[in-house]
This record gives C-alpha cells, structure tokens and sequence, in this order.
C-alpha cells in the first residue's frame, strides 16, 4: 500500500514538474498539439491570419485550454502561458502543429 501511494505520489510531482519530467512528454506533446489544431480551426475564418495580433490569437489558445477539465486543462494554460508569443507567431505562419510543439520542447522529433 504504502509503495503505491509513493508511485501515485511521485507520479504527481512528475506532472507538476512540468516540461522537463520526460514522463509527462508524451501527454504534453498531446496537449500541445491538439490546442495548436483546435485553435487554427477556430481561427481559419480569419481572411489574413498572417497579421492577426499576438494577443487574439493567444486568447484563442487560452479559450481553447478553458474548455479542458482537470489536468490536460491545467497543463493546457502552462503550455500556453510559457510559449504563448511563439504558438501564436506559428499560428500566423501556417506552421504545422506537430512542429510548433517540438520546437518548443513539447514533443519528441520524429514522434
């Protein structure tokens, strides 16, 4: 019993540590990529999205980590909140989810 409360434990502190616990990357990358997707949906009606301000399209983001409860939302606003500025600018490029989030150490290369 007490081992698996020290696994439940350990385990929490892992999620709490943020990017750098290499346990929590696989859920981040998740994360990431689905509010970068969401969002760009949310966005496409945008005629020129290329010259959208920073701070809308980072409202969207926030919007979208609103909608998701619990943890994935908590960890949704850290993701946001940390590299808010360089999701937004690959928003406006048009640049791939997948790569936005493994520039910004959210996924592993080639995963």
């Amino acid at each position: 019993m007490a081992a698996k409360f020290l696994f439940i434990t350990a385990t929490a502190l892992l999620l709490i540590a943020g990017r750098a616990a290499y346990a929590d990357a696989g859920s981040q990358c998740t994360i990431c990529t689905y509010v970068l997707k969401n969002s760009q949906t949310r966005l496409a009606s945008i005629r020129n999205i290329s010259t959208a301000e920073d701070g809308a399209v980072i409202q969207v983001l926030k919007d979208t980590c609103s909608k998701m409860d619990g943890t994935p939302g908590a960890m949704c606003a850290e993701i946001v909140g940390a590299d808010g500025k360089s999701f937004a600018r690959s928003i406006r490029k048009g640049e791939a989810p997948q790569q936005a989030c493994q520039r910004a150490g959210m996924c592993l290369a080639g995963h």
